[in-house]
């Protein structure tokens, strides 16, 4: 009760320093206050065009967020029983850790058009994070639980069952909340970018060139609680599908 209390004042506090500045700046089209934000807000749920741009963006993200995930743990897979495997991706993995995420938006845009980029980029980007959680996960695996399991001739599915899976969810849940992060705001980069039709990023665009801060802050404040809330929900899935035996 007491720290849900903090938590409240917490919040109390940075909103009222919110509504001062405002007040001080006293520009509206620059930085809106919070109670200008919370009216334009209502004023959005009422549009048809902020529930397609939420459900646009959500679900792309989603997607490339999943893809991510499978073909994490499919080449993690492969890099766990081929070593050659995993030499040859290491490159591909650097260079997509190492790029600025900038450049990739505008090659993908080159190359695909901005239709689905948001797909594109959530996938980059997500992508070493799951591999890399689910191969540090498997090579951890108590080799003499392993040789256990062999002598008691464990089948492949109570082997992933009983010693993988445990071994691969504390790793995974470790990179949950980067990967989720990482997914909505690169995605929603990649919207402002690429000025991708019907989404959250062209809306914050639009925002920018009408210097509408109010419109600005609203959709952002959408975007936290949406990727909040999806962090939560898969945390949530792992840990049951973590402990569940």
């Amino acid at each position: 009760m007491k720290k849900k209390l903090n938590s409240i004042s917490i919040i109390i506090f940075w909103l009222i320093l919110w509504e001062i500045t405002a007040s001080v700046i006293n520009k509206p089209y620059i930085f809106a206050s919070f109670t200008d934000t919370l009216a334009m807000l209502f004023s959005l749920l009422s549009t048809k065009v902020f529930w397609i741009s939420i459900f646009k963006t959500v679900i792309f993200t989603i997607f490339g967020f999943l893809s991510a995930f499978i073909f994490g743990l499919f080449f993690a897979i492969f890099s766990y029983k081929i070593s050659f495997f995993k030499s040859f991706i290491n490159p591909v993995l650097f260079i997509l850790k190492s790029v600025p995420v900038a450049s990739i938006i505008v090659i993908i845009l080159l190359w695909f058009g901005s239709k689905y980029l948001s797909i594109y980029i959530s996938f980059i980007v997500v992508f070493p994070q799951f591999y890399y959680a689910i191969l540090s996960g498997l090579q951890n695996v108590n080799k003499e639980i392993l040789e256990v399991a062999e002598i008691f001739r464990f089948s492949f599915h109570k082997k992933v069952l009983y010693i993988y899976r445990l071994s691969i969810t504390p790793f995974l849940k470790n990179s949950i909340s980067t990967a989720c992060s990482l997914a909505f705001k690169s995605s929603v980069t990649a919207e402002i970018i690429g000025n991708t039709i019907n989404t959250i990023g062209e809306q914050i665009y639009y925002s920018k060139i009408y210097l509408n801060s109010a419109s600005l802050f609203s959709y952002s404040f959408v975007l936290i609680i949406i990727a909040y809330s999806f962090e939560k929900i898969i945390i949530q899935l792992i840990n049951k599908l973590g402990g569940k035996v």
